[in-house]
């Protein structure tokens, strides 16, 4: 496995970009080359472990204050997820899989108006992958995924601890997806968390404003490929306002970009971090169709960086046929392009993604998403159906993808080449 941050196709497309230069002339990392002090595969790193483990002791220690006013019940609740499947990659193999997901979660009055809310969960998953010779592998972890505490009121909450911040309209290729991981493809919405504060304000009907400030977040997110200089704060902030029957909002973030942790040479480094700064921009209106768009640009610094500027957009749609219980079709298409210009060049990457839902009943439900790669003409084909008890969930899928390539961060090549699943999910 590379060791060095891994590029998906569009993002290889934009590394490079014909220019020779940057991190997209290095070439892809050897096994050799892997930093001792990180892991790109999206688990915790040493530093951020000990502040999480903080976090969660504190965190627990006050649940169990709570649970201990309240007579002795402890509100634990979890996730269990076991699944089977295969895939045609060569060589072809089965895979088992187990997670679960225990979750302490509370919530005590404050004073009138206002709560204190605890949630503390971990997660721990195995899986096994056995090929056709009778040889396999195993892979798995156990760690910390969400331990925060928030103080809400009527119009104002604070939360403080690992915790998951998404924003913006889109659902399948998102230029927003800033801190979180999430596969509109994945059952289980699997992402890590990051740690830090974040304060909302609700300050009429659909304005709101959202300031935060992370720290110890030292590993990629998102769509980064370079990670965050540790124990250097990230800030950043959102406001959104009603527009036109509909909402608009703006967003910035900045952090410092650690070039030092990539497998180059120690004479092509930089002497020290380079900032980055995102800037975007998102609405959402519902004009008979649902229509939402999103736009991101993002300022690099430093010889490294490729190019000065990265950009991101998303225009999309949704709407419900009358066509027996809804057939809901939803559609967007993405581009992305750098150049040292902030609005020049041409988009180095166009994707473009349908899917369609239909419910048969209260139960079950049957989804199609298909992703399209213009530049390299690669189809990425999935299909699910889902069945919902109570406290349970049957979800069978099967997809058809480009062997080797990862559509989205996160996925790695879990859905590579032609392959299903059968899962089941239980939540107590």
């Amino acid at each position: 496995m590379s060791c060095g941050p891994r590029r998906f196709r569009f993002q290889q497309r934009l590394a490079t970009d014909g220019r020779g230069r940057g991190i997209g002339a290095a070439g892809p990392a050897t096994a050799g080359d892997r930093p001792a002090v990180s892991r790109y595969d999206g688990a915790v790193t040493r530093s951020s472990r000990t502040l999480h483990l903080r976090i969660s002791s504190a965190a627990a220690f006050l649940a169990a204050l709570a649970a201990h006013a309240a007579g002795g019940e402890t509100p634990w609740r979890g996730s269990l997820a076991l699944w089977a499947g295969g895939d045609d990659r060569e060589p072809a193999a089965a895979t088992l899989g187990a997670r679960y997901v225990p979750e302490l979660y509370l919530s005590l009055p404050a004073w009138t108006g206002a709560t204190v809310d605890v949630d503390v969960g971990g997660e721990t998953w195995r899986r096994w992958r056995v090929r056709g010779s009778g040889d396999g592998d195993t892979a798995g972890e156990t760690r910390l995924y969400r331990a925060w505490l928030r103080l809400a009121g009527d119009r104002a909450e604070a939360r403080l601890g690992l915790q998951r911040i998404s924003f913006g309209p889109a659902a399948l290729l998102r230029p927003h997806m800033w801190f979180d991981r999430v596969d509109a493809r994945d059952p289980l919405s699997r992402t890590p968390g990051v740690t830090g504060l974040l304060l909302r304000a609700w300050i009429a009907e659909r304005a709101n404003v959202w300031l935060w400030g992370l720290l110890d977040n030292d590993d990629p997110k998102g769509w980064e490929q370079v990670p965050t200089v540790d124990d250097e704060p990230e800030v950043g902030g959102r406001l959104q306002v009603p527009l036109l029957g509909g909402e608009l909002a703006v967003s910035a973030h900045r952090r410092m970009v650690d070039w030092a942790r990539l497998p180059l040479p120690p004479w092509v480094l930089p002497p020290a971090a380079e900032p980055e700064q995102r800037y975007g921009v998102d609405g959402r209106w519902d004009l008979g169709v649902g229509f939402w768009a999103e736009g991101v640009l993002q300022r690099q610094h430093g010889d490294l960086a490729p190019a000065r500027w990265q950009r991101f957009a998303t225009l999309g749609a949704d709407y419900t046929f009358g066509l027996g219980d809804g057939l809901t079709v939803l559609g967007e298409h993405f581009v992305a392009g750098q150049d040292d210009e902030a609005l020049g060049g041409r988009p180095a990457t166009r994707l473009s993604a349908l899917s369609l839902r239909y419910p048969l009943g209260l139960m079950d439900t049957l989804q199609l998403m298909v992703f399209r790669d213009w530049e390299s003409g690669d189809g990425y084909h999935y299909f699910r159906w889902e069945r919902r008890g109570d406290r349970w969930r049957l979800d069978l899928s099967a997809w058809s993808n480009p062997e080797g390539a990862a559509l989205l961060p996160g996925a790695g090549e879990a859905m590579s080449g032609l392959g299903g699943r059968v899962m089941v999910i239980y939540d107590h």
